[in-house]
């Protein structure tokens, strides 16, 4: 059992990782661009969400302006899910192509009309979003095919011009994921599963999600930010072009 010692300590060695990281990235990347598109992919339950909205946070105060566009927006609703036997899940469930076309106008700085996935009822929502891309510097795509080549999910790759990924143990996912799920549910039963339910979606729909959507993609990641099985950050690793002559490098890794 980790203390609540060791959880505040970990947490505090984090944000002063990322914080490295970010600068680092801002300043060769993201400081003098006009308008780029952040890709942060990696397995269901991994901490994607959390990381854009640390690097959302950094690079706010840093006065640029940013939108994070999470690709379960663009899930199917249930009704044609149903009406086309089609699994809710990635890569079938996600309409592709329309993710694609709406990250391309933003990076143009067009006016685009996005889909709304309403968290609460577990289903696309009736009311579509409109967003000028013309009102924002960075923009953060957030899911398990954030920097997939797959055309299936919408070939975010060609559009991403940063692609980081967040790696954990398939087992430690897996935990995290049916987890949260459990803790959903014991708080509202209608937001969350229960164990059985839980183990359920993971092997039916969330599994097929990180093996055929989100894995295959981590070799194209610029960087990589390694968890650990307690969440917290075991290392990172800059790739290719920001790696050492194209070689992985650990900026630093904690000692057990």
């Amino acid at each position: 059992m980790i203390s609540e010692a060791q959880k505040l300590q970990d947490a505090i060695i984090d944000k002063f990782e990322l914080e490295i990281l970010f600068d680092g990235l801002y300043e060769k990347i993201i400081k003098e661009s006009s308008r780029i598109v952040i890709g942060v992919a990696g397995g269901p339950g991994v901490g994607k969400s959390v990381f854009a909205q640390h690097l959302w946070e950094f690079l706010t105060k840093r006065g640029k302006r940013l939108r994070i566009v999470e690709t379960d927006d663009f899930l199917y609703s249930k009704k044609y899910l149903t009406r086309h036997n089609t699994p809710k899940r990635y890569p079938e469930g996600i309409q592709g192509r329309r993710l694609h076309e709406v990250i391309r106008d933003l990076k143009k700085g067009k006016m685009v009309r996005k889909p709304i996935y309403d968290k609460n009822l577990k289903d696309r929502s009736r009311q579509e979003e409109i967003i000028s891309g013309g009102a924002f510097d960075v923009i953060i795509i957030d899911g398990v095919s954030a920097i997939s080549n797959d055309r299936q999910v919408g070939n975010l790759l060609s559009l991403v011009d940063l692609r980081i990924y967040i790696h954990a143990d398939y087992n430690d996912m897996k935990r995290w994921r049916i987890e949260r799920d459990i803790e959903q549910y014991k708080k509202d039963p209608s937001k969350g599963r229960n164990p059985q339910q839980a183990l359920e979606k993971w092997e039916k729909d969330e599994k097929i999600g990180l093996l055929r959507c989100a894995l295959p993609s981590k070799k194209y990641a610029d960087v990589i930010v390694v968890k650990r099985e307690n969440h917290s950050i075991g290392g990172i690793k800059l790739m290719g072009n920001l790696g050492k002559h194209g070689q992985k490098q650990p900026i630093r890794r904690k000692v057990e």
